[in-house]
């Protein structure tokens, strides 16, 4: 579900990304960053998706950001979960880390 990449800055989250499986998602980004100045954030393959976890998310971004450390997200997300995140306007809050 989450494992860091071939490339040491590089998270890759993927699979279900329902709130129940948040605590997994909060300890390995909240631990890569604790070392790291700059973190990339992959998020695809996703087969399961609460809105709350993509908030937490961009929340953890916005820290990141407010404590002098980069994180770009990249999402690549199914069609039908692709519109869900649209008509939110959660995507419009991630385009400010480096996009969706």
């Amino acid at each position: 579900m989450i494992r860091t990449a071939i490339k040491p800055q590089e998270i890759h989250i993927n699979g279900d990304l329902r709130i129940a499986n948040l605590a997994i998602i909060k300890e390995k980004l909240l631990g890569e960053l604790l070392t790291l100045q700059q973190l990339h954030v992959r998020i695809f393959d996703v087969h399961a998706l609460d809105l709350s976890t993509l908030q937490w998310v961009y929340a953890f971004s916005c820290a990141a950001s407010s404590e002098g450390k980069e994180v770009t997200i990249k999402m690549e997300l199914p069609a039908e979960l692709d519109q869900l995140v649209r008509a939110s306007g959660i995507k419009r809050m991630f385009n400010r880390f480096g996009g969706y």
